[in-house]
């Protein structure tokens, strides 16, 4: 049994992605596995986007290894999440880039310029927000072919446009191409809010649909809702229908970051 409470599966090194990082240690099991999808949910304004610019923060620029991360957004547009990740770097790590970056840009161009033109150089970011789930499929396979990055985020899978049949039901070639690229696809999607853990379990197995496609299963609750920057929240972390383990960590919603309860 892990630090999160779900048990792992026996996995070589190269199938996984150690996390370094504490708080994303403990709500990913200390790391990323490859050939896997990741569903991260809750209620709406909940944190679901700050844990993954956090992860594609460490990913890109804080881990040693500067692994090449990919980022579809869908709820904000490529210049909110770049904006939100230089949040989370903090001052420190935005020195360095500044450092990195007057090495191959003019010194006439402002600082902030070269962070946004660093950030964005180094990820790679979908230009649209609003495209459909077959769109969604062909950003990967091209990045996948000219890029190879090393994980693959997609914020908001809840706005692709919708399959007129099954809204959701493109996630099994998501899951799919996983297996193929073996690469970790992490990706997020909202549900009703919840007051209490009973009502976010049931809200939960309401998704049955979306989390049919998902290997592990990240669900987010804060105990108080209405002070949804401050305080605690939790973590219920689900693999392959296994009771859930559960990690608490306190969001720095300013940081676009959670850390662990000291």
């Amino acid at each position: 049994m892990n630090s999160s409470g779900y048990i792992s599966t026996y996995l070589k090194d190269e199938d996984l992605i150690r996390l370094s990082d504490t708080a994303l240690a403990g709500v990913f099991d200390r790391e990323l596995r490859k050939q896997r999808t990741y569903l991260v949910t809750g209620g709406s304004a909940i944190g679901k986007t700050t844990l993954l610019v956090m992860l594609a923060s460490y990913m890109g620029f804080k881990s040693p290894e500067k692994y090449k991360t990919g980022v579809i957004t869908l709820g904000l547009s490529p210049q909110e999440w770049i904006n939100r990740i230089i949040a989370n770097l903090g001052p420190a790590k935005l020195e360095e880039l500044v450092k990195h970056t007057n090495r191959l840009m003019t010194e006439r161009e402002p600082a902030t310029d070269k962070i946004y033109k660093k950030i964005a150089g180094d990820l790679l970011i979908n230009e649209n927000s609003y495209i459909s789930a077959p769109t969604v499929l062909l950003i990967i396979k091209k990045w996948m072919k000219e890029y190879k990055p090393d994980v693959i985020v997609i914020d908001a899978v809840d706005r692709v446009k919708p399959d007129v049949q099954n809204k959701y039901r493109w996630l099994k070639a998501l899951q799919a191409a996983a297996q193929v690229y073996n690469v970790p696809i992490v990706f997020s999607l909202p549900m009703k809010r919840a007051f209490s853990k009973k009502a976010h379990f049931r809200r939960l197995e309401k998704l049955k649909s979306v989390t049919r496609y998902a290997d592990i299963i990240i669900s987010i609750y804060k105990p108080s809702f209405y002070k949804c920057c401050k305080g605690e929240t939790l973590f219920f972390v689900q693999e392959n229908g296994q009771k859930p383990g559960k990690i608490k960590l306190v969001s720095e919603y300013q940081h676009q970051r959670y850390r662990m309860i000291e």
